[in-house]
């Protein structure tokens, strides 16, 4: 179930200090309204009693979707410190069954709050994540004018506005400035198709491309993998 509890913040404008209450855990079986405000950045966004700015606290919380099967913690302290955060998250990990119930779900992992929304559109489209992450690998290395690996970064974004039941959107963010440039569409066929070319275990086969509990495409491009390929030439750009 949702829980949340009251926490002592400093306002960001005047420095006045207050108690309020913050979601440390919200599950949409419970409390539906949780993913619209997740999507709506509304999720703890409190208003200073002194001088009424209004801001969003970033804090760890953890979203549960039983009927999905699968739950996203956002520590916003991961990239500062992702060895304690990696930690925590296998702890979490360990006992994710209580936070839902006894209901076995699939934790992800996310560190800034776009990720968050975007592993909650992965999980919902019915799709690993770092299939997820190793598309984006091969749509921008494969674009390399049009995409910039060291400013671009691609977010998934689910099912095109105009309902496409065959396709998936991802948004183009420019990481220099946070703006999010444009849309790329993908076929779900595409996905299928490199699924298949990792055989029968993709999963497995895509550890060995991202071990962490958070795999990011980015992350390939920092390693200088610049061997990384699909099993075969086959593969959709």
């Amino acid at each position: 179930m949702s829980a949340s509890r009251t926490h002592r913040i400093r306002c960001p404008r005047c420095s006045d200090e207050f108690d309020v209450e913050l979601w440390d855990s919200v599950n949409v079986a419970d409390r539906p309204l949780a993913r619209d405000e997740v999507m709506g950045n509304r999720l703890n966004v409190v208003q200073c009693p002194t001088c009424e700015l209004s801001f969003r606290v970033d804090k760890p919380v953890l979203y549960l979707d039983p009927g999905r099967g699968f739950a996203v913690w956002w520590a916003p302290e991961g990239a500062r410190e992702p060895e304690r955060v990696h930690a925590e998250f296998k702890l979490l990990e360990s006992h994710i069954e209580q936070h839902a119930g006894g209901i076995p779900l699939r934790l992800l992992l996310a560190f800034d709050r776009r990720e968050f929304v975007e592993r909650i559109f992965v999980a919902e489209a019915g799709l690993d994540e770092r299939l997820v992450e190793y598309v984006k690998y091969m749509v921008l290395s494969r674009n390399p004018k049009r995409l910039d690996p060291a400013r671009h970064r691609l977010r998934f974004a689910g099912p095109p506005a105009d309902g496409s039941p065959t396709d998936v959107d991802f948004v183009v963010e420019d990481t220099t400035t946070g703006r999010l440039e444009g849309v790329l569409r993908y076929s779900r066929a595409a996905f299928e198709q490199v699924e298949q070319l990792f055989g029968r275990s993709p999963s497995e086969a895509l550890a060995e491309l991202f071990p962490g509990p958070r795999p990011d495409a980015a992350d390939l491009f920092r390693d200088g993998a610049d061997s990384v390929a699909a099993p075969n030439d086959d593969e959709p750009p």
